[in-house]
């Protein structure tokens, strides 16, 4: 009964950094193992997290890998000064769902999205920092926002390529996203999002596509999970 982890999710850099330190301290002080402490630090949402941060250019924008090196770099400098060793980023899926994934995304295009993706994790492995793509196995095909209710992949799991690269590019974490996938005959989730399902999780995640590293879910408190 011990807290392995805290997400930071909106406050300010100098308060975020105190938490830090004082959970560090705690843990210190309990002989407990260090709790890893993460955020949502995509450059689309990062003045949202930590409000006294700047715009970002946001990853729709971003159009080279020099671009998203310096993105990175720039939210890397913010991790690190508070002490965050997880960063829940980079989006894997593609920019077509503008309900939710819209520009946090860097297109559409599975080429250009696995080259950013990876380049944007290598960066923050450099720098002793997680990265985790998301949201397998993929938001972006889809209409509605898993924040406030259901959603649905109907058949053709599209984006799933996009991860497939990236995991064999050794990726350290993948977010499961709260989708329901239906009509389709090898994976489909069982009425349950995939967060829920073994056969997601398990069968397609760990067992297909060899995913050895650290599995996440999206936040328990969205409407597409909360209500089961």
């Amino acid at each position: 009964k011990k807290v392995g982890g805290a997400i930071f999710l909106k406050g300010t850099t100098p308060l975020f950094t105190d938490y830090a330190n004082q959970i560090k301290t705690t843990c210190y002080k309990n002989k407990l193992m260090p709790a890893m402490i993460s955020a949502d630090a995509e450059a689309a949402l990062m003045h949202y997290k930590f409000m006294d941060v700047a715009k970002m250019v946001p990853a729709e924008k971003q159009k080279s890998i020099e671009d998203v090196i310096i993105s990175s770099n720039a939210i890397i400098d913010i991790l690190k000064k508070v002490g965050i060793q997880i960063n829940f980023a980079p989006s894997a899926d593609n920019n077509t769902n503008r309900a939710i994934i819209s520009n946090r995304s860097f297109g559409s295009n599975t080429l250009d999205i696995v080259q950013k993706c990876t380049a944007f994790m290598n960066e923050h492995l450099q720098n002793n920092i997680a990265g985790t793509i998301k949201h397998f196995p993929g938001h972006g095909n889809v209409k509605g926002d898993t924040h406030k209710g259901s959603v649905f992949i109907d058949g053709e799991l599209k984006e799933l390529s996009a991860f497939q690269q990236l995991i064999a590019k050794q990726a350290i974490g993948v977010m499961v996203a709260h989708i329901t996938i239906r009509n389709n005959k090898t994976w489909s989730s069982d009425n349950l999002p995939a967060t829920l399902s073994k056969k997601i999780v398990t069968q397609l995640l760990k067992d297909s596509l060899a995913f050895k590293g650290v599995i996440y879910t999206d936040a328990l408190n969205m409407g597409a999970v909360s209500k089961i």
